[in-house]
């Protein structure tokens, strides 16, 4: 079969997946590629090992490479329309809602955008050749429009050029964070923080805190965060700033001066917040394959099912059924 017409192309099947997963990845941060997503390549195995059988019996008709067009632009749309969904409810729900997710999103955001975008183009270009191929009862190959595929190249190329987080890793992601902060190397992982140091008191015994805790503030919030995460303390729903003040080996009245004045959040929301982004964490690992949902709402740190219901709505946009389903 003449490349022009077929060939190699088929094997861009595999891409539309790719990216998709790719997507989630860097949305959810996921360490690995999970198993279960290999789930996705069943449908374009199939397909390619189905071509290439026909090509390899000689009946690879002209019928047969329109449907590979009309299945390629479909695959296209079907992976963008998930795409766009997980996009909606990883950054736009969630600040919809009011829930404070990590700095470095922001980051993921921006890319994340810029390649869904791409996408759309690339998806209409196909839609717009296909229904020319197929109004004109012709087999242009998909070579029409070969200048915009060519100046998209040339987009991604730049904007990975200026973008070296994407090119080097979330260390340099992390870096470009903290100095967007202006924090030097310290390092801040929750946008909940208030860094402003123009703060008004309401008392005298706070103006004479902050003269203790605004020297190490940055050090401090970043021994909450170093604890919170590795530890999971959160799992205890017993565990109060007086258990948090001796965990970190502060007075109890610094961190009250903290989460007063340097957060957007009161301790018990903070805590809720990092318990609801752990039950999260725990449904996207298949906790909910072998365990309920009242275990998750216990096993995160919540005393009863009722609490954690309020709480995962109000954090994510969605009852806990629907963001399984979602």
């Amino acid at each position: 079969m003449d490349q022009t017409s077929l060939g190699y192309k088929r094997l861009s099947l595999f891409m539309f997946p790719t990216l998709f997963l790719y997507f989630k990845r860097v949305i959810k941060d996921a360490p690995r590629w999970n198993i279960n997503d290999l789930i996705h390549y069943i449908v374009p195995i199939l397909f390619f090992t189905t071509v290439q059988s026909l090509e390899a019996f000689g009946y690879l008709l002209p019928e047969v490479i329109s449907l590979f067009y009309i299945f390629y632009f479909l695959l296209i749309l079907f992976y963008l329309l998930l795409s766009i969904r997980l996009y909606q409810i990883s950054f736009l729900s969630k600040h919809s809602s009011g829930n404070q997710i990590l700095n470095m999103d922001h980051y993921a955001k921006k890319w994340i955008l810029f390649l869904l975008i791409i996408n759309v183009i690339l998806c209409f270009r196909v839609l717009v050749i296909v229904c020319m191929d197929l109004y004109h009862g012709t087999l242009s190959g998909f070579e029409n429009g070969m200048w915009l595929w060519a100046t998209i190249i040339i987009a991604i190329f730049v904007k990975l050029l200026i973008s070296p987080e994407i090119l080097f890793g979330s260390s340099v992601l992390q870096k470009r964070v903290d100095i967007s902060r202006g924090h030097g190397k310290k390092t801040i992982a929750l946008n909940v923080w208030k860094l402003d140091q123009t703060t008004k008191f309401n008392n005298k015994q706070d103006e004479l805190l902050s003269a203790k805790v605004q020297g190490s503030l940055i050090e401090k919030i970043q021994t909450i965060e170093e604890v919170v995460f590795d530890k999971k303390l959160f799992g205890n729903s017993n565990f109060d700033l007086q258990m948090l003040a001796r965990e970190i080996k502060v007075p109890k009245s610094h961190l009250t001066f903290i989460f007063k004045y340097h957060c957007q959040l009161f301790f018990p929301e903070f805590k809720k917040m990092l318990q609801i982004r752990e039950a999260e964490n725990l449904i996207d690992q298949g906790y909910l394959k072998d365990n309920t949902i009242e275990s998750l709402s216990v096993t995160v740190g919540f005393s009863s099912y009722n609490p954690f219901y309020v709480s995962f709505k109000k954090h994510t946009g969605f009852s806990p059924q629907n963001y399984i389903k979602q």
